[in-house]
């Protein structure tokens, strides 16, 4: 078979499974959270669809400098320049995303979400919430890196390890341990540093190949 079909196969069954997973695993986690405790995962749900939001198209622009940059060794320096910029952006919104999760959260979590659910559970679940969302925000420009080296299947493969651990993992495990929404958010949170962190290091590795490769030139 095709290598490219192959390829698009991969990415269509990865997506296919991210859907068909967060659907059906949907009645059982309820049944183990309690339909109280899933409206904070309602809650998360809405919040990262803030993330392309906050992109604002930096993204785009970051994957088509990345491929445009790369004619040369100092064409590709300028766009490392303006990279690292970039990076100390997204950096310094998703420290300030963490500091007002806190700050709401502590002072304003349970009068938003109108829940019986104990203040504490609240407080932990919604500034862990921003947190994942940071994580997950701080990923776009080393995506970007990837998407611009058209490495589809890694940045494919990335999701699903995060998907998985994400939903069918953190199910097994909360009903394994009998564990509550505290852990599902816990769950969500090791997803979120995992992705970020084979992003983030695959994005380094592929920009010092560009790196090698253009000084060979």
């Amino acid at each position: 078979m095709n290598k490219n079909i192959k390829t698009l196969i991969y990415i269509y069954g990865v997506r296919i499974y991210t859907a068909v997973i967060s659907i059906v695993l949907i009645p059982f986690i309820i049944d183990k959270v309690g339909i109280e405790a899933y409206g904070l995962i309602g809650f998360f749900t809405v919040l990262q669809a803030c993330l392309s939001i906050l992109d604002a198209g930096i993204g785009g622009v970051i994957t088509r400098e990345a491929i445009t940059s790369q004619s040369s060794y100092e064409s590709f320096s300028r766009f490392n320049g303006l990279y690292k910029k970039v990076i100390a952006i997204f950096l310094a919104i998703a420290l300030l995303i963490i500091f007002v999760g806190w700050f709401t959260s502590v002072r304003y979590s349970n009068s938003w979400l109108q829940t019986k659910l104990d203040h504490q559970v609240v407080i932990t679940c919604s500034f862990m919430m921003f947190i994942i969302f940071s994580l997950r925000y701080i990923q776009g420009p080393f995506r970007s890196i990837i998407l611009a080296n058209e490495s589809q299947i890694k940045l494919t493969t990335i999701n699903f390890i995060a998907i998985t651990i994400s939903q069918p993992v953190a199910f097994i495990l909360i009903k394994l341990l009998d564990k509550g929404i505290v852990f599902y958010f816990l769950t969500q949170l090791f997803s979120a540093v995992v992705s970020c962190a084979m992003m983030i290091y695959y994005s380094e590795k592929i920009r010092k190949k560009i790196y090698a490769g253009l000084l060979e030139k």
